[in-house]
């Protein structure tokens, strides 16, 4: 049993409380101790009942004491005196430090009785811990789950529990009793933080109560962390409906922890298993290296996808991650793999609950790959929102974090998946380089760029300097941007209102500038023949200048 000042109290008599109210007497004494002038305060032990020697009174002149006591969390103070200063008894007060006076109690024997009672207590504490050891292990040897846990600590604490993710952004498990107010617990940014402290820490276990207000309305939650300091798995939280929690309970919880802790990790082990089995098949999926349909889709069977069925193949892609990752100070800094563990999660969350199609998601190099198997009348459309949808919900929930989204054609063979992963990588390239407002792109939407892609590099290259090369070398010298203008003139169908309204300038500067441009290039800019070889050599050039400044930054870094 839990032993407290009270229990002390109520059985020798002579004891005279100083300070101190009932609720602050009942307080738990895990230990007790023995203080005089020699003795070092910061070295006490934390929820300590501290008794302070004959021949020490002079410590009760220096207020200093007793917030040193309160930075351990003393259970009491007991004197041999019974005049303390009004002074002192208030700072107590303040405190919060109850004060006993022993100096009536014939019986000097107590402290020895109070020893043998936290011994006593110590025992029972063991005695617990081992039943609930054997509880708990008894589940995991049946192979039972989070849920079998969850319900058993649930019952022995009176108090439902949930259990989030190691970011604390998403449940990974919700009692049931609390599932009617799921919305308050998937939807973590409505709830503000008013306050952690620390209630217990022991067995290297740290368990704090946080504090939440939700809708004005004041919510307690005690959290304890799954997993190693630099490993955190998930969070153990137990909602307090009611208000506990001994010792015991404190132990209980514990042991759940440790049970979780141990089916987590065996639940990642399995996990990395069978993302190695994926990660090969993905690379072979996406190489092309397998031409065996039936064996992709026999592999398919191993990981848990259908590959007889016909796919769309999404790349969504973090926009400027790296600059987005320099500007993030504090702890909710991630690295691109928590970003993308997050993300799959969600992305999970909102094809279950918005889409009643089957689907893929994986994570391949710094990308994330969405396959799914559309089945609509309007297959068309039903593409374009999904992507759409899926985006929205994505942003909406990360806030800071923006996506390219790359899409391929919708293929019915499982082996031609690797045609549509390179078709979304050239529409990102598209979406990266080319003057496009959207960050979503279907391949079949970039035009004659599928068909340039195909041309060798170096023809490119020369195809683009017959074409530009005199206007190129013009700005150069001259430090001006003609070959901005001729990009905007050719992209707003020539007209010279829409292109100055474009750029900002009088149409009489657009007018000036188009006409050296003709002058520069010895063209004639409305001959159609002349527009469309400009147009296209102009595009090449953006790609090609885009990514050789992409290469010298990188070799910069």
């Amino acid at each position: 049993m839990d032993y407290t000042l009270m229990s002390l109290l109520e059985h020798e008599k002579g004891f005279e409380v100083l300070v101190g109210e009932d609720e602050a007497l009942e307080r738990v004494i895990k230990n007790v101790e023995e203080i005089n002038t020699e003795t070092n305060l910061a070295a006490i032990k934390n929820f300590s009942l501290c008794v302070l020697e004959k021949g020490a009174e002079n410590l009760l002149n220096d207020e200093l004491v007793l917030e040193e006591l309160l930075a351990k969390d003393v259970v009491g103070l007991i004197v041999y005196v019974k005049n303390l200063s009004e002074s002192f008894k208030d700072k107590a007060r303040v405190c919060r430090i109850p004060i006993i006076s022993a100096a009536g109690v014939k019986n000097q024997d107590w402290f020895n009785f109070l020893r043998r009672n936290l011994e006593t207590s110590a025992i029972s504490l063991m005695e617990h811990n081992i039943k609930m050891q054997q509880i708990f292990q008894n589940i995991l040897l049946e192979d039972g789950g989070f849920k079998t846990i969850c319900n058993q600590l649930s019952r022995l604490i009176e108090n439902p529990v949930l259990i989030m993710d190691r970011f604390k952004e998403d449940i990974i498990y919700l009692d049931r009793s609390l599932r009617e107010e799921r919305e308050k617990y998937y939807q973590m940014d409505q709830r503000k933080l008013v306050n952690i402290t620390e209630v217990y820490n022991r067995y290297n276990y740290q368990i704090n109560r946080v504090i939440y207000a939700v809708k004005d309305k004041e919510e307690r939650e005690l959290h304890i962390k799954i997993g190693k300091n630099k490993d955190t798995l998930a969070y153990l939280v137990i909602v307090e409906k009611k208000e506990i929690f001994r010792e015991q309970d404190f132990i209980t919880i514990i042991q759940a922890a440790n049970a979780l802790a141990l089916k987590l990790n065996f639940n990642r082990f399995v996990q990395t298993l069978a993302r190695k089995t994926c990660n090969e098949l993905i690379k072979e999926l996406l190489a092309g290296k397998t031409q065996d349909k039936e064996v992709m889709i026999k592999r398919g069977e191993l990981a848990g996808w259908d590959l007889t069925i016909p796919y769309q193949l999404y790349i969504f892609r973090f926009k400027d991650y790296y600059q987005f990752h320099d500007q993030e100070e504090g702890e909710g800094v991630y690295f691109l793999f928590d970003y993308q563990e997050k993300v799959i999660r969600y992305m999970h969350r909102i094809m279950k609950s918005r889409f009643p199609y089957r689907y893929i998601i994986f994570d391949y190099e710094d990308d994330i790959l969405l396959l799914v198997n559309i089945h609509s009348d309007n297959l068309e459309d039903e593409r374009r929102a999904v992507v759409r949808i899926v985006k929205e919900e994505l942003e909406r929930k990360f806030k800071k974090i923006k996506f390219y989204i790359g899409a391929g054609r919708y293929y019915h063979n499982c082996l031609e998946i690797r045609k549509s992963y390179r078709e979304c990588l050239k529409a990102l390239t598209v979406l990266r380089y080319g003057n496009i407002s959207d960050e979503i792109l279907f391949f079949e939407d970039i035009g004659i760029l599928q068909i340039l892609w195909e041309v060798d590099h170096n023809n490119l290259v020369k195809f683009t300097n017959e074409m530009l090369k005199g206007l190129i070398e013009y700005d150069r010298e001259s430090q001006t941007d003609l070959i901005n203008t001729l990009g905007v003139y050719l992209a707003s169908d020539c007209k010279i209102q829409k292109t100055a309204e474009k750029l900002h300038v009088h149409p009489n500067t657009i007018s000036y500038r188009i006409k050296r441009i003709n002058e520069i290039l010895g063209c004639d800019l409305k001959d159609f023949e002349t527009k469309l070889n400009l147009s296209i050599a102009y595009k090449i050039y953006k790609f090609i200048s885009n990514e050789e400044k992409d290469r010298s930054a990188e070799k910069g870094c």
